[in-house]
């Protein structure tokens, strides 16, 4: 059953605050996200708040009305549809389709901007294997050329503070395990600080666990060469499975 209260329409508005902290966890100091003055130079002329940061809010709401217990996840869709920008209303809902799948939507100024669709399973630990208990040390944004992108690839360790953790996200650890949240984390510094860098934002992703496969300490990329403008892959050997 879907918790009552993540049923109705929980609201906030993103913070330099709140963009400082996530960008001190995730390690994704791009300036779209957290310089004010970098960003109005952008398409976007302000701040935008990171896609996996608002993904990650109302993971945390839903997860408000979990009891305890370990979970993780199993699928995840999420498609950014426009971006949220800082000291905006911005509203989740979360419903439950016939599958057993949570699905929910985030809205700002009247529109969707966010869109996602989770399956979980029941765990028996929180997994943390490999997963650096600090947040990762700061990085300047890469900027590659367009040319350079299409055998674009490397491989980053997983990091999650979980003290930093819980100040932003409070509820997300009923959703998702601490190599959820690590693998999350490490996806927005891959595309806002590595692949393809400075003022790159996410516009949509899938993780389908699968099956358990082979898990590493790293998160490993490469850019899919028939889109070199836009997919990235996930081989096989990172915790989670194309």
């Amino acid at each position: 059953m879907i918790p009552e209260h993540a049923a109705g329409r929980m609201a906030r508005r993103f913070t330099q605050e709140d963009q400082d902290g996530f960008a001190a966890l995730s390690g994704d100091h791009n300036p779209l996200h957290v310089d004010a003055i970098a960003a109005r130079r952008t398409i976007f002329g302000n701040q935008v708040v990171h896609g996996m940061h608002v993904l990650l809010w109302a993971l945390d709401r839903l997860g408000e009305g979990f009891g305890s217990g370990f979970r993780s996840l199993r699928v995840l869709d999420a498609a950014f549809r426009k971006p949220v920008t800082l000291h905006r209303d911005v509203t989740c809902a979360w419903q439950q389709d016939d599958s057993g799948s949570y699905v929910g939507r985030v809205t700002s100024a009247g529109a969707t901007t966010t869109e996602i669709t989770l399956a979980l399973e029941d765990a028996t630990e929180n997994a943390v294997a490999g997963v650096a208990p600090v947040s990762p040390p700061r990085e300047t944004p890469g900027n590659p050329e367009p040319d350079a992108l299409s055998d674009r690839r490397g491989s980053i360790a997983l990091h999650f503070d979980a003290s930093a953790g819980a100040r932003l996200f409070p509820s997300l650890g009923r959703v998702l395990s601490i190599r959820d949240t690590a693998t999350l984390l490490g996806l927005t510094r891959v595309v806002g600080m590595k692949c393809p860098g400075l003022n790159s934002i996410f516009s949509s992703l899938r993780l389908d666990r699968g099956s358990e496969g082979p898990r590493t300490a790293e998160l490993t990329y490469q850019v899919n060469p028939h889109f070199p403008d836009g997919p990235l892959n996930w081989p096989a050997s990172n915790p989670f499975e194309p």
